[in-house]
């Protein structure tokens, strides 16, 4: 950890340049790269947008690396596919797709891109139009756009597969190597990899279901996982399959069954692979290996906002309910915070809660309770909630963490120029236009 005296303390804070905590803190921050003011994190992760000195965009690590050049006017994350969408010139028919090492995987060529999974997406062309119908407006303006043709790309090859008509395509939902793919005739073909159509379906959300034999994959028809009944796709290629009682379990996509079908009802797993099981009208948790996390003893198990998504647990705990007041469980089932809260402000990890005289309380995950002055809390700051941007008296906002300890020192007039990655891995501060970054520490 970075340490510093009380003279460069003090000249540090002259400059602006924000304060590191005391090595007693929880969280402790360590100075990495500096930024353009113009900098932000992308949406899923630590990764940072920045621009030249030529305002063109590329993306670089929290260290200040470049990891793709700054050469694109405009240049878009999505995480789902872990590719970012780039244009070079104005007009329709100008975007293209680069995948995380920086590698053109769809030219720059499309009115729009519609990113399916890590594998598929559909690059759309697009012409003006004076009628009706119409498929695009434009944001800015009066013009209005209508598909041409849906190009389909294979993103882990960057190869373009195939090109469908638009009566050909009205939504699209991928799983694995096929594509189920309903037309604007509510007809739903499923197509293999070559773009070649292998069948039909009644459902775009559904690629399995139950026979005398087992589960069947519409995909391929081969019984994937035998003598069980299709409940549901959890994602992370896990099924929750019933057996003859009509209980829920987990079986993968090889036909083991990875947990007992001991459930009432099971629900998808989140992206950090926590499903929510249901029992009896109670509330659990269990991970991708099937185990119990969280015993089914809760009225409910809250989502919270992490990584650009929304997550049943995060960093070993989960917030749980009981008769609409919240506490939380580590993810041994051990009881770290007991559910007698009533709040509507859960930021990850952490309850804002009003004690008996109006003052906010960190309520924090290991069941540390913290009296503060704050005023206000920034309700959606990024991260877990081991971190919390607030405001004091003097209305300026610093950053704490979930024991109240400061971690940035309160000197900035908007919640905004302090900036928490999606991930909770790393943070940026405004300081006189540029963007400090800061790695986090857990101690």
């Amino acid at each position: 950890m970075k340490r510093f005296w009380v003279v460069l303390l003090a000249l540090a804070l002259a400059l602006c340049v924000p304060a590191v905590a005391e090595e007693s803190a929880a969280v402790t921050l360590e100075q990495a790269g500096t930024f353009s003011g113009y900098a932000d994190f992308e949406d899923d992760c630590a990764n940072i947008i920045d621009t030249n000195d030529e305002y063109l965009e590329g993306v670089f690590d929290v260290q200040g690396n470049e990891l793709i050049p700054c050469e694109y006017v405009s240049l878009s994350e999505y995480g789902v596919s872990s590719c970012y969408t780039v244009q070079n010139e104005d007009g329709v028919n100008k975007m293209g797709a680069l995948n995380a090492a920086g590698e053109l995987v769809i030219p720059m060529e499309y009115g729009d891109i519609d990113f399916l999974s890590e594998k598929w997406a559909l690059g759309v062309k697009l012409e003006e139009t004076d009628g009706e119908p119409y498929d695009y407006q434009a944001l800015f303006g009066d013009e209005n756009y209508i598909v041409t043709a849906y190009d389909v790309y294979d993103l882990t090859a960057a190869a373009l597969v195939g090109t469908l008509a638009r009566e050909d395509m009205n939504s699209a939902v991928a799983y694995g190597d096929y594509l189920y793919i309903e037309d604007r005739s509510d007809v739903i073909s499923i197509y293999d990899a070559t773009l070649t159509k292998v069948g039909e379906t009644d459902s775009l959300y559904d690629a399995y279901e139950s026979s005398d034999e087992g589960v069947v994959s519409l995909s391929t028809g081969e019984v994937v996982v035998p003598g069980y009944r299709f409940y549901a796709d959890l994602g992370h290629g896990l099924l929750a399959v019933s057996n003859d009682e009509y209980m829920v379990g987990v079986a993968d996509l090889e036909g083991n069954l990875v947990a007992d079908c001991v459930y009432d009802s099971i629900y998808e797993y989140d992206m950090l692979g926590y499903a929510r099981v249901e029992l009896e009208d109670k509330y659990g948790l269990i991970d991708l290996e099937g185990n119990l996390v969280v015993p089914c003893e809760y009225d409910g198990i809250e989502r919270l906002n992490y990584g650009g998504d929304y997550v049943y647990a995060v960093n070993g705990y989960a917030c749980v309910e009981v008769a609409d007041r919240y506490g939380y469980v580590a993810l041994n089932g051990e009881v770290t915070c007991e559910p007698n809260y009533v709040t509507d402000t859960i930021i990850g990890l952490s309850m804002i809660v009003p004690d008996i005289s109006g003052k906010l309380c960190i309520v924090a995950a290991d069941g540390t309770i913290t009296e503060t002055d704050y005023s206000e809390f920034a309700p959606y700051p990024g991260g877990d909630g081991m971190l919390l941007k607030a405001k004091n008296a003097e209305e300026k906002w610093g950053l704490i963490d979930w024991h109240g300890n400061v971690i940035l020192d309160f000197a900035y007039d908007y919640s905004s120029a302090i900036l928490i990655s999606p991930d909770g891995s790393a943070v940026l501060v405004d300081t006189d236009d540029t963007m400090t970054a800061y790695t986090v520490s857990r101690g």
